[in-house]
């Protein structure tokens, strides 16, 4: 068995280097007409399908004008019907949309268990197989319904064996769409820079465990067992044991036998059932040594632990006894918190709970060079990082909008104010530790410090700065600015965003304190405060702002609220530094 997965792997290997990158490009707009697009959805009357000059982007587009998702536009066939693609080498789609509200896209495909629908829209969560079977549903996140252009890129193959892992595209045929908005690039590829050099390590459609050890059967009676799922259609990996106190393993540590040794793939993703607490630790070998990459179901991460394990918390949600999908750039993680470390090999991973585990890959696909671009490191309060249940902060989703999310760096730490980030934190996040990591940051491609405090400077207490030209606010955020500076990093100060309440300033002096700041000192200066009021002001009520807010309190984010005000923080960048703003797509 062993001698026969080598062979299937260099055979894999030896079809991968021989193939040349190829692309089919089915709508760039430049010829001016809309040839070959359809409206098969016009109830209610009334869609339009133009090709227009887009501003932004100076080009032609394909517009799609209608009742939102009321109707429906094509583009391609059915298989075997007149105008299909009928795609067989080519399976990395890439398109360009800006979409004025909620959208679907459906990609035709034929796969060797019939027809299906490669389902996507402005969801956060995956749905996996619906409908009648023939539906595969992927959400694309909430952020990209803004009426701002943006790119999507999808592995059609990699998306139809997360949920039919069994199942193996045939053709891809045509795009089909509901929604109001604009498309253009239509493309697609086998062109390995775009798509995933993806590897399974289990898939468990094999039918058995033998890639599967019990590193820990004290106390005894831990198994592991090959079942079919009832909830998932597929088979999956199940451990039973005494919940943490058994530990499970594929692969191995690094020079031992089954070790991965994956020097090529830093991306790991996996499924994952458990209703009960679970740890899971990535076997990696680094520049400085070994290292576990150390994953629970914590709502925030604890870092850098006994020198050796970098915890990141995967939210309490992954022990509700649901299936998850988790993707980890692992060579992000590790530099979230040892900036300097690289990681030279992947090679296994250890399991501590009772549950189930599916689809074990490691790609290249989206991974980040978190080395190249620049670099944004972002301090504050709550609303910047908060990883409270169901809070969630606006730089937590910045990154969303980036071209390299993970040059993005979350520093903020709940409760601080200006004053107080600079106290030793249990958390590591704090301004020694910080400024630590910015000091072993690469800053040649360009370094930002984002910072907004005033929340808690307000209050009185430990918290409490006094606002106004010279006086502790002040004099407290010209800190971050000098030293920002003497570590190569450009600072970017942003007034405190505003609190709930429709019509209302709510941050008295502080925000013009900080202005001043940066009039005086030269910095760049994005009002978030003022932007935020204007728009909740766009809200009929405070109730109404419920959609942003996660508790009655009227300060913290629920996650759509902080991609919400994330993008507000793009757009104000974009419109002061043309620099900064080559950052974001």
């Amino acid at each position: 068995m062993k001698t026969q997965y080598i062979k299937i792997l260099m055979a894999l290997f030896l079809l991968i280097s021989t193939l040349h990158a190829s692309q089919t490009i089915y709508e760039d707009a430049e010829d001016g007409n809309t040839d070959g697009w359809s409206i098969y959805d016009n109830n209610p009357a009334g869609a339009r399908i133009d090709n227009i000059l887009d501003a932004q982007t100076n080009s032609q587009v394909i517009q799609l004008e209608g009742s939102d998702v009321l109707n429906g536009y094509q583009l391609g066939n059915f298989s075997n019907r007149a105008g299909a693609w009928n795609n067989k080498t080519e399976s990395i789609l890439t398109l360009d949309a800006k979409m004025d509200g909620y959208y679907m896209f459906y990609v035709i495909v034929m796969t060797e268990k019939g027809h299906r629908y490669l389902y996507y829209s402005s969801q956060n969560d995956d749905r996996g197989v619906i409908g009648d079977g023939s539906y595969i549903h992927i959400g694309l996140g909430t952020t990209h319904m803004d009426n701002q252009w943006y790119s999507e890129s999808r592995d059609l193959v990699a998306d139809l064996k997360r949920y039919e892992p069994d199942n193996t595209i045939i053709s891809v045929d045509g795009l089909m769409i509901r929604g109001s908005g604009s498309v253009d690039n239509i493309i697609l590829s086998n062109n390995q820079d775009e798509a995933e050099e993806k590897i399974y390590y289990e898939s468990a459609e094999e039918g058995n465990t033998a890639k599967w050890t019990i590193y820990d059967n004290a106390p005894a009676g831990a198994t592991i067992s090959n079942i079919q799922s009832p909830t998932k259609d597929s088979h999956v990996i199940q451990f039973n044991g005494d919940g943490t106190q058994n530990g499970y393993m594929i692969g191995n540590w690094a020079g031992r036998v089954n070790a991965w040794n994956d020097t090529q793939r830093t991306q790991l993703s996996w499924d994952m059932n458990f209703a009960e607490w679970s740890m899971i630790f990535v076997n990696v070998q680094t520049t400085q040594g070994h290292r576990y990459l150390y994953y629970t179901p914590r709502a925030s991460d604890r870092g850098l632990l006994y020198g050796e394990y970098i915890h990141h918390g995967l939210g309490n949600q992954v022990s509700s006894g649901s299936w998850f999908t988790v993707t980890r750039n692992l060579q992000a993680d590790l530099q979230e918190y040892e900036p300097a470390n690289t990681i030279i090999s992947v090679n296994g991973m250890l399991i501590r709970g009772s549950g189930e585990i599916d689809n074990i890959t490691m790609s290249t696909s989206a991974q980040e060079v978190v080395n190249s671009n620049a670099k944004i490191f972002i301090i504050g309060d709550s609303t910047v990082h908060n990883d409270s249940q169901g809070e969630m902060g606006w730089g937590s989703k910045l990154g969303t909008y980036m071209q390299h999310p993970n040059n993005a760096f979350n520093r903020a730490r709940s409760g601080s104010s200006s004053k107080t980030y600079k106290y030793d934190s249990a958390s590591h996040h704090d301004w020694s530790t910080t400024k630590t990591m910015m000091q072993d940051a690469d800053t040649s491609h360009g370094a930002y410090l984002f910072i907004q405090f005033g929340h808690n400077d307000e209050k009185d207490g430990y918290t409490y700065t006094q606002p106004g030209r010279y006086n502790s606010y002040y004099t407290e955020l010209e800190v971050y600015v000098d030293q920002a500076r003497d570590l190569g990093f450009t600072p970017v100060l942003i007034t405190p965003v505003s609190r709930q309440y429709v019509g209302s300033r709510t941050h008295g002096e502080y925000p013009q304190t900080m202005k001043d700041l940066a009039s005086d000192k030269g910095v760049l200066l994005l009002d978030l405060e003022y932007k935020s009021y204007l728009e909740f002001k766009k809200y009929p009520s405070d109730a109404a702002l419920q959609e942003v807010f996660h508790y009655d309190d009227g300060t913290h984010f629920n996650p759509n609220g902080a991609a919400i005000v994330a993008g507000w923080v793009k757009e104000l960048a974009c419109q002061k530094d043309q620099t900064l703003c080559g950052q974001f797509y």
